[in-house]
């Protein structure tokens, strides 16, 4: 929505396009997954703790007791693309800035579904090895 007109060259451009919308990418862990990641040890995991807890203490209205992990989908797709299987769709970004589907060609591969158990294991594994 920031810049309607170049969003709706690019879907119209032909190049490549793999969308991954925000229901598709709204995962947070839960407290079992949590107690494991703040419990290892390791530099990455305790730099993690201290995030989550300056996120945790910070003033968060629109959101639960943990962050949504969204941009950790589209990295975890480039390493097991399986992470999010994506459906050849027609989007089209319309004048007040939404994408759309409609019908024709497919112009992006779109991830409409997360297997969240096959990222969960892809990120935990790389977090406490």
């Amino acid at each position: 929505m920031a810049d309607i007109p170049a969003a709706q060259k690019l879907f119209s451009s032909g190049v490549p396009i793999v969308m991954m919308p925000l229901d598709s990418t709204q995962i947070k862990l839960d407290e079992i997954e949590r107690s494991a990641l703040f419990g290892h040890g390791s530099a990455l995991t305790d730099a993690l703790t201290l995030l989550y807890h300056q996120w945790a203490d910070s003033y968060q209205p629109w959101s639960s007791s943990t962050p949504t992990l969204f941009d950790a989908v589209p990295v975890a797709f480039a390493i097991d693309p399986k992470v999010c299987p994506t459906t050849p769709l027609r989007i089209v970004v319309s004048d007040d800035g939404y994408t759309r589907e409609t019908a024709g060609a497919a112009n992006a591969e779109v991830c409409l579904a997360l297997n969240k158990t096959r990222f969960l294991d892809l990120f935990m594994q790389r977090l406490l090895q």
